[in-house]
């Protein structure tokens, strides 16, 4: 058994030992490792990411559709198409990272024959197959281990919260909520314990198959390792844990730096014209720079534990050199070419780099589009009863003009507006909706429980809610379903009501429920229609919708120029803190969907009062404080 004190001592030692080590192995050689990442970094937008998507996408595909989301994922990932996706996609995210190790072990490690750029790049191609391999064989273990935990977590699941309400749930925490947690997350907990033995096992994997003067399949490997490793986990948790300390700290204090730095000098420049522009471009580069410093660093110190744990524990016996490599050599290609020895071409290398972005930052920072929807989430829940009369009065007294509600069918097929499938949250009747009739529905309390002055307050049939909202809101109409077929019912109810009274053009329609917003387009086309997800794995953006409702994690700006680009528009939910409303106009949003109208309507107003400069310097804190 070991001893802590004795372990802490070792711990202490074996830290200082490879901070040490790795100093003495990148010597001389950052220049090489920065110009490789550059490399990698190339190879990954044009070999790794496309590889990886078009596989997802082929394997989703088989589900009729470019993209899954929300509970489809589950069944998605236990389902064959699924389990071969988290095997084949693994495995190339595996190798992706496996290639730069890799290449940063062969630039790192002394005594290699030739360790020019052309001479790394091109063992790093042949070694390409058996790197895919190692990863395919370790992920492979991985879902292995993963899937029944997966299995039986969903079954209990399943089992214990069948018929429940799953936000509400979330909200309530009753003691079943607590019991499925815990007896989910006990297969959950022993599969993870078995994958970091696993990891722990296979860490010498790579190098073992990298630096090996004979060919070693990706098995044997893993073997090797796995017998290197056997009786060392101390030391190996010790170099881990050393190396993931000083990164943190590292990334901590040169993050809080680069903040608190550049706050300082934005206030000292000021809001003129001439300085704000230029200082603030300046700003955003550098915390580029700087933040992809940081990462090369981790990255690289990873790679240098690697190397250090190969020697420590494998003892492979290396040629000692004075460790200086020269970049001007190290990058020259066949015919030596002069521009690469000169100091002028690592200048111009950073310029063409640092210009454009700098010159795309400056002119995005002044094009903010402040044309955004805000839309009282729940027909502005944090104002009265939710999805209510009360609610959607609320929202028109303080000037919104787009309220969100949710739909779904009571046992006579009644539309109601009630968000939860059952009543628990809002009246605390143990009965689902779907379940009732609409007069018994109606005769429950959901006022009371927000405040005493909406006691009495009733679940409103949809017309209702229309006729308070009358043509002073648009609505937006959710369709609460679960399954397809009741989906697609309730899209034809509801269309059908809208057309009865003459609100087509009016209203939009979305759902969970791909199925049910692909009915709604089909029996009227004129209908503008949207999907929401909280997750999503595929190319989301060739959904056939109008617009997207995401969640802020998945309302990305990457994703949202994605979706534009084909016309279709992103609507962020639900947003609580109004100093989110300029990174999602940053973004492009179309809309913000929120619980209380009123704080996000007033800082949206401060907003379109800044001038541009004020705007582009909240534009850079809020880069800095992402």
């Amino acid at each position: 058994m070991i001893q802590p004190v004795a372990f802490l001592k070792s711990s202490a030692s074996t830290a200082r030992e490879l901070a040490v080590d790795v100093a003495r192995t990148l010597r001389g050689k950052i220049g090489p490792v920065i110009v490789f990442e550059a490399i990698y970094r190339l190879a990954v937008s044009a070999v790794f990411a496309p590889m990886s998507v078009g596989v997802l996408s082929l394997l989703i595909g088989t589900r009729g559709k470019p993209s899954i989301g929300n509970f489809e994922i589950a069944g998605f990932l236990l389902s064959w198409p699924g389990i071969l996706s988290m095997i084949l996609v693994g495995a190339l995210q595996l190798t992706q990272l496996y290639f730069q190790i890799a290449g940063l072990i062969l630039i790192m490690r002394p005594g290699l024959k030739d360790s020019s750029l052309v001479g790394i790049v091109r063992k790093l191609t042949v070694k390409a197959p058996r790197l895919f391999f190692l990863g395919l064989y370790q992920i492979a273990a991985f879902v292995g281990i993963l899937l029944p935990a997966g299995f039986l977590g969903v079954g209990l699941l399943d089992w214990l919260w069948d018929g429940r309400d799953i936000y509400g749930l979330v909200i309530l925490r009753p003691p079943v909520f607590w019991i499925g947690v815990v007896l989910a997350g006990i297969p959950v907990a022993i599969s993870a314990y078995f994958i970091s033995k696993y990891l722990l096992r296979w860490l010498l994997a790579l190098p073992e198959q990298l630096l090996n003067d004979a060919p070693l399949p990706p098995l044997e490997a893993m073997r090797l390792s796995e017998s290197r490793t056997r009786e060392h986990k101390p030391v190996m948790i010790a170099v881990l844990a050393s190396w993931l300390v000083f990164q943190l700290a590292l990334s901590a204090v040169v993050l809080g730096m680069l903040r608190w730095s550049a706050d300082a000098f934005l206030d000292f420049v000021g809001l003129r014209m001439a300085f704000a522009l230029p200082a603030t471009v300046l700003v955003l580069a550098i915390h580029f720079v700087v933040l992809t410093l940081v990462s090369i660093v981790g990255v690289v110190g990873f790679s240098a534990v690697i190397l250090f744990l190969d020697r420590k524990l494998a003892g492979r016996e290396v040629v000692e050199t004075s460790g200086k490599v020269v970049l001007s050599k190290w990058i020259a290609l066949e015919n030596h070419a002069s521009i690469f020895r000169h100091p002028r071409f690592l200048a111009l290398a950073v310029l063409a780099v640092v210009l454009p972005i700098g010159s795309a930052l400056s002119l995005n920072a002044l094009d903010v589009d402040d044309r955004v929807e805000i839309i009282a989430h729940r027909a502005g829940g944090a104002m009265a009863p939710e999805n209510t009369v009360s609610a959607v009065k609320k929202s028109i007294e303080v000037g919104a003009q787009w309220s969100e509600i949710d739909v779904q069918f009571t046992s006579d097929k009644a539309i109601v507006v009630i968000h939860d499938t059952d009543l628990r949250r809002l009246a605390g009747v143990n009965r689902q909706v779907k379940d009732m009739p609409l007069a018994e529905v109606q005769s429950l309390d959901v006022g009371g429980w927000f405040s005493p002055q909406f006691k009495g307050e009733k679940i409103p049939t949809l017309d209702e809610f229309l006729d308070a909202a009358k043509d002073r809101m648009h609505v937006l109409i959710e369709l609460k379903v679960s399954g397809a077929d009741e989906g697609r019912e309730l899209a034809r109810a509801v269309v059908e009501l809208l057309r009865r009274r003459g609100e087509i053009s009016r209203h939009r329609i979305c759902s969970q429920s791909y199925e049910s917003v692909v009915e709604v387009k089909r029996i009227e086309p004129g209908l503008t229609v949207g999907y929401i997800a909280a997750q999503s794995i595929g190319r989301m953006e060739e959904l056939s919708v109008d617009f997207f409702m995401l969640s802020v994690e998945l309302s990305t700006k990457r994703f949202i120029e994605r979706a534009r680009a084909v016309g279709k528009g992103v609507y962020a939910w639900t947003i609580k803190d109004p100093d989110l409303i300029l990174p999602l106009l940053d973004r492009g949003v179309a809309a913000i969907i929120t619980d209380d109208p009123v704080p996000m309507m007033a800082r949206l107003e401060e907003i379109r009062a800044l001038s541009n400069v004020e705007r582009l310097i909240l534009r850079a804190r809020d880069a800095l404080a992402d």
